[in-house]
């Protein structure tokens, strides 16, 4: 049996050695495993972290997108047999066990309460599948078990002023003993609460403990692995398994940049024989980043202009307003624009009827003009024959005054 060690120490130790840190297998979510193939592997139990494996981070409820896989996690193993580890519900921050009880009535599974924190609670973990940490009690069958005796007490008090009631009054010189007697009206009593089924503790069996460890965390939950691998006396019993598509991925992102700069993005060589189990996706196509100019282009910002702007002061970001900006502009080059060649429409028409009305005056003046000239030029000619035939007139006249 290994020395329980603290979990500093084991955090210590995962820093000296980073192949500790290295999970046996990696998966998106709870989603991408092929639970009831590990299952018939041989794997018999299962432990999962709470927070972005299965619930958001200081939530009790299911994250609603795990819904399915949780199902089918829960089906793929016996009652009892899938055991949530957190350092929140159910550790010493926890008092009284209620973020326990809670999680363990959102999830419909058993949740360990341990008083050391992650990774150094392996010992608990291994008490819990062998029974010796007996039948998992909750705070409420505690909470309940006094009220119960308050309603019992309650129900023969009533009990004895009822036959008091009917001695004095329903029997007695009130009534007069009358053949149909009349029942006092009993006060409305709430059901009894009903007693939320404890979850059971996981069955005696005698086929050797197999785990999953499930968890987002290297420093916690691969670390938890590898401890309780050496609390198995078969090789090879633990399999970790990291998740990485995370609902909230802003959780300790330093210490989680620390975890990936120590084991590199690598796994151990005992997950290979069962990568066939976790469904992986295609990638998405890389988009590079934008350059400056592209994010200091008018027409990238105008298509991506970031969050809409609201009437609260908070949501007047420098892009969003400017992409705002650009776009009014936009919008009054556009109308000015479309009122320019409107202008210009009218304008083109109004100088072709004028041509056209110019041209028809032009054409009136020149004809009128010619006609003139015509009218001119026949009067000279017959001025010019009159004056031709005016000498020989004169002729005649000289040779009639001779004769």
């Amino acid at each position: 049996m290994p020395v329980n060690l603290p979990a500093p120490v084991i955090n210590l130790l995962g820093l000296l050695r980073p192949r500790l840190l290295r999970p046996d297998l990696k998966a998106a979510t709870i989603g991408h495993v092929d639970w009831k193939g590990l299952r018939g592997e041989g794997f018999n139990a299962v432990v999962i972290d709470k927070d972005n494996c299965i619930t958001l981070p200081h939530a009790d409820n299911l994250y609603p997108p795990y819904t399915p896989a949780w199902r089918t996690l829960l089906s793929a193993f016996p009652p009892g047999r899938v055991l949530v580890v957190s350092n929140s519900s159910g550790s010493a921050k926890d008092r009284g066990g209620i973020g326990a009880e809670a999680l363990t009535l959102a999830l419909g599974t058993p949740v360990l309460n341990h008083a050391a924190p992650k990774p150094a609670c392996s010992a608990d973990i291994v008490a819990y599948f062998a029974g010796r940490l007996g039948k998992p009690r909750t705070t409420r069958s505690e909470l309940l078990r006094p009220l119960r005796r308050v309603q019992r007490a309650e129900d023969e008090a009533e009990g004895v002023l009822l036959g008091k009631w009917r001695d004095e009054v329903e029997n007695g010189p009130l009534c007069g003993g009358e053949r149909d007697p009349i029942s006092p009206p009993r006060p409305e009593k709430l059901p009894p609460p009903e007693e939320e089924p404890a979850p059971t503790a996981p069955p005696a069996t005698p086929s050797p403990l197999r785990l999953l460890v499930v968890g987002d965390r290297l420093f916690t939950d691969t670390l938890l692995a590898r401890r309780l691998d050496k609390y198995l006396p078969a090789p090879g019993s633990v399999l970790s398994i990291q998740t990485t598509d995370l609902p909230q991925p802003n959780d300790v992102r330093p210490l989680r940049a620390l975890e990936e700069r120590l084991t590199r993005g690598a796994t151990t060589p005992f997950g290979e024989q069962y990568s066939r189990f976790v469904r992986v996706d295609p990638p998405l196509p890389v988009v590079p980043p934008p350059t400056l100019a592209e994010r200091l282009n008018p027409m990238q910002l105008l298509e991506d202009g970031g969050p809409p702007i609201t009437w609260h002061p908070r949501s007047w970001r420098c892009r969003p307003v400017t992409a705002v900006l650009l776009r009014t502009l936009g919008r009054g080059l556009r109308v000015a624009t479309l009122s320019v060649g409107i202008v210009a429409v009218q304008l083109a028409r109004g100088l072709r009827a004028a041509s056209l009305w110019a041209q028809a005056r032009c054409t009136k003046w020149n004809a009128q003009r010619r006609a003139a000239a015509q009218a001119q030029a026949e009067a000279e000619a017959e001025a010019k024959a009159a004056e031709e035939a005016a000498p020989s007139d004169s002729a005649a006249a000289d040779k009639v005054k001779t004769a």
